[in-house]
């Protein structure tokens, strides 16, 4: 019987320590300055490599990620709606009021695919000619810049 309670306790103590994550390494350091960070361990294991947009994760030791939004209204009088998103075809940008935007369409490596200005409270960007995935459309006029997420299907 105390063989049996010996190896249930061991058991349940190897199930307990495994779900922690452990780095046994021989050295490490952590840098940061204004443009960023960089965070490692010496002798660790690779265990799966992550990229997104500037962020590359990689092994058990990971350092703390700040994840923002990706803009700020900052003039809620000019009311801006964005639709459908997401969309297959046509995405329509219309403004509450008659203001000239210019309408920035880039991709998430940061390339500049299309820039044009409105030309009235709607205007109209094709996106047929892009392929699957996700974009950011970024509205700027002289007092604020507006960055959307879009979704072309």
């Amino acid at each position: 019987m105390s063989k049996k309670i010996i190896l249930i306790i061991l058991l349940f103590s190897a199930v307990i320590s495994t779900k922690a994550q452990k780095v046994v390494s021989s050295g490490g350091d952590y840098q940061e300055r204004s443009s960023g960070s960089l965070s490692w361990t010496i002798g660790e294991p690779v265990v799966g490599t992550v990229s997104n947009g500037n962020v590359i994760t990689q092994g058990f030791q990971q350092s703390r990620l700040i994840i923002a939004n990706i803009s700020e209204v900052k003039n809620p009088q000019v009311k801006v709606l964005v639709f459908p998103n997401p969309t297959s075809e046509f995405l329509t940008v219309k403004l509450s009021e008659d203001q000239t935007y210019t309408m920035q369409l880039f991709n998430l490596n940061g390339q500049l695919l299309m820039e044009q200005k409105t030309k009235s409270t709607e205007s109209k960007i094709n996106m047929t000619i892009y392929t699957k995935g996700t974009y950011l459309l970024k509205l700027i006029n002289n007092k604020e810049s507006n960055t959307y997420q879009i979704i072309k299907q």
